[in-house]
């Protein structure tokens, strides 16, 4: 009988209701973060194009959504005595490397480094209003 005492007093009732999960975003690619032309963009942000040298069409620091496919980069070439002529600029088109430098809500690092230019359906910097 004692030992039916302690089995019975040992019994803990649990609760049924589902567990509770946390509703914490998941973690942030880090600044710096490497991404190939083609891939998918891992983070949204403001990416810089690893490229140097060449000037970029559009520049080298460009806006990209998460999911959306990174681009090439269009560079100019240094034009031909006959392109000179004719006012024309070469292109060619590149896969690079992306760096990611700016989370789209760091408004402080967005400013202080304005971009170049920025992808159409990018949100703009927040003006100064001092």
């Amino acid at each position: 009988l004692k030992l039916w005492d302690r089995i019975v007093n040992s019994i803990r009732l649990r609760t049924t209701s589902p567990a509770r999960h946390s509703e914490a975003p998941p973690p942030r690619t880090p600044l710096g973060a490497l991404a190939l032309t083609g891939r998918a963009c891992p983070e949204t942000g403001w990416w810089q194009c690893a490229d140097e040298g060449a000037p970029v069409l559009g520049g080298s620091r460009q806006f990209i959504r998460q999911n959306e496919p990174m681009p090439e980069v269009v560079l100019q070439g240094e034009p031909s005595l006959w392109q000179r002529v004719k006012g024309e600029t070469p292109q060619f088109r590149r896969a690079t490397v992306w760096q990611l430098s700016a989370y789209p809500d760091d408004a402080a690092a967005t400013h202080a480094t304005a971009p170049d230019t920025a992808r159409s359906n990018a949100p703009q910097p927040p003006a100064d209003k001092s």
